[in-house]
């Protein structure tokens, strides 16, 4: 063993960035390195970080303060660095990887055998922090905060049972694609995970089919913009569905399909329907962002609601049973009563089961900052109680990240 071969890893972020982590653990186990389970015995410390709102930001911060106490180097990875890159440089002057360089971990340790480039992707996410840490480390007495324990404390007495971590879904993963080549007018993330990078289709069945031996039969499915998959390499979403689904003949299996965008779900509707009543399909996870074709058309984003909303209607009606999930962005400038209106009428509409609500973000570098008429932080707050009051009343679960 050489002197340097303790690591500790600490993971806040998406279920992508889970699976870089869980990577990361074979990367050091493969070259000799041992995982342990407290900072204080490692001498490196990997730190990966999240910022797709300023409440991640404001944790994966605490969690770096946190970890600079300890004598092993920090190292910091994950999106925070190039979405926030002025205030990131201001609080850590150590070294650092983007999630688009993350291969790039290799220069770091020169001396290792096992390139990260080298190893298969993980089926497994990493273990995120604790709700319990990350209430102590986003702790602060306002007006937001209080709003959200008070929602959390709501929806645990609906639901005692429910796992802490909210992306345990009783599924193994599969990644098949990385990156983002959209464009929205708020979003920064594109800029840390960079372009659309496909899975080859190959490599995604191995994958499929390794986990059918080994027994499972419930899947993830997962990526950056999951509806562009095969846009780089002559493919797409439903031509890997269909391959799937011939490898798994007669086997009992059920998919959630997690972030794909509307438009996407207005293009693959045909294919996704036909899974859907096959059983297949058990869950989707698609953000609709807004219900107003104003400010989805500020964002930059499909804007067609009728398209949306009749889309979503006719997947929960080939089956019932299945589960759609949405996102919200509450306070976009511009944002009228009436806007915000739509995007609750839009969502009760379109039979959706759970909404995560997030207040607006602003990013420098970003369309949507050189917008007029920001919006107030209370009148956020005030749209955000309002929100989960109407989403309650409509039997729809509420999430406020």
């Amino acid at each position: 063993m050489t002197a340097k071969n303790h690591v500790y890893l600490s993971c806040h972020g998406c279920d992508r960035r889970l699976l870089d982590s869980s990577i990361l653990v074979d990367y050091f186990r493969n070259n000799n390195y041992v995982i342990v389970n407290s900072p204080r015995r490692a001498d490196y410390i990997l730190v990966s970080t999240c910022a797709f709102n300023k409440n991640a930001e404001d944790v994966s911060f605490k969690l770096i303060e946190k970890h600079k106490k300890y004598k092993g180097e920090l190292i910091v990875i994950g999106c925070l660095p190039e979405i926030d890159p002025a205030r990131f440089r201001k609080r850590f002057n150590g070294r650092y990887l983007v999630t688009k360089d993350l291969d790039r971990l290799d220069s770091f340790f020169p001396e290792n055998q096992v390139k990260l480039s080298g190893l298969p992707d993980s089926n497994e996410p990493f273990p995120i922090i604790s709700r319990i840490d990350k209430f102590f480390l986003k702790f602060r007495l306002s007006r937001e905060f209080s709003f959200k324990c008070l929602l959390a404390l709501k929806n645990f007495t609906k639901n005692p049972f429910a796992p802490l971590n909210p992306l345990a879904s009783g599924g193994v993963y599969i990644r098949i694609s990385y990156g983002c080549s959209r464009n929205c007018s708020y979003c920064r993330i594109r800029n840390a995970i960079g372009p659309l990078k496909s899975k080859p289709m190959k490599t995604c069945l191995e994958e499929y089919g390794t986990l059918l031996s080994r027994g499972h039969r419930n899947f993830v499915l997962t990526a950056d913009n999951l509806g562009i998959y095969g846009a780089d390499i002559s493919s797409s979403l439903p031509e890997l569905l269909n391959e799937m689904s011939r490898l798994d003949k007669g086997l009992l299996t059920k998919w959630t399909l997690l972030e794909i965008q509307p438009d996407s779900l207005v293009e693959y509707k045909t294919d996704l329907i036909t899974f859907i009543k096959e059983g297949k399909i058990s869950t989707i996870s698609s953000p609709l962002q807004s219900g107003s074709p104003r400010i989805l058309r500020l964002m930059s984003r499909y804007s067609n609601i009728d398209n949306i909303v009749n889309t979503l209607n006719e997947l929960k009606g080939a089956n019932a049973s299945i589960k759609l999930l949405t996102d919200l962005i509450v306070g976009f400038p511009g944002e009228t009563e009436e806007d915000f209106n739509l995007s609750l009428e839009v969502t009760r509409n379109a039979l959706v089961d759970k909404v995560h609500l997030f207040a607006f973000a602003e990013w420098e570098n970003t369309a949507a900052i050189a917008l007029p008429n920001r919006i107030d932080q209370n009148v956020i707050l005030r749209r955000l109680k309002h929100a989960t009051t109407y989403f309650g009343k409509n039997n729809i679960e509420v999430v406020y990240v």
